[in-house]
């Protein structure tokens, strides 16, 4: 139900970014129009194998013309990244990006108290407004126009629910320039 729910979102050729541990995902993989890419935590940077080459690579030899960021409930890796414990020395960019993130949802107290929007989201929304601005500087975004489109799983209910750029409207652009 979950992957015909998915199936019927993809228009055209498109890139699927996961969270690593999100296990509905690895499911959606296998159609012909989906190019799918995990990524630690779901965060869409360089640090994490993103970079403009990467991105270029997968627009001209797979046509991409959609990016999907999958989000998803009960991720083990983020919930990780925020916990006081010694992290390897490679996860060390991505734990002090997320609690950096958590510490931006938390002085947004209206979005969660009013909203129900929660930091997993927001978390979601911060990378696709990275992905623009960093697809705007680099020049990819007027190369090749990708639309980003936001996903979210919510893996107990076994729902999709689309991040809409409403709801994205709610964070502040000084907050997400950084």
């Amino acid at each position: 139900m979950l992957k015909a729910k998915f199936f019927k979102e993809i228009k055209a050729k498109t890139l699927l970014i996961f969270c690593n541990d999100c296990c509905p995902a690895f499911q959606f993989g296998n159609h012909p129009n989906i190019v799918a890419a995990s990524a630690f935590a779901g965060l869409v940077n360089p640090e994490n194998g993103f970079d403009e080459a990467w991105f270029n690579y997968h627009f001209e030899q797979s046509n991409i013309k959609e990016i999907f960021i999958l989000g998803h409930t009960n991720c083990y890796v983020l919930h990780n990244l925020l916990q006081k414990k010694v992290i390897p020395e490679s996860c060390k960019n991505a734990k002090k990006q997320v609690l950096g993130n958590q510490l931006l949802f938390n002085n947004l107290s209206f979005l969660n108290e009013n909203l129900g929007f929660t930091f997993l989201k927001y978390q979601l929304a911060l990378q696709k407004r990275w992905l623009e601005l960093y697809f705007q500087k680099t020049g990819i975004m007027k190369k090749y126009e990708p639309k980003i489109k936001l996903l979210f799983i919510d893996e107990t209910r076994q729902s999709i629910e689309k991040i809409t750029d409403l709801q994205f409207l709610l964070l502040s652009e000084s907050l997400t320039k950084n």
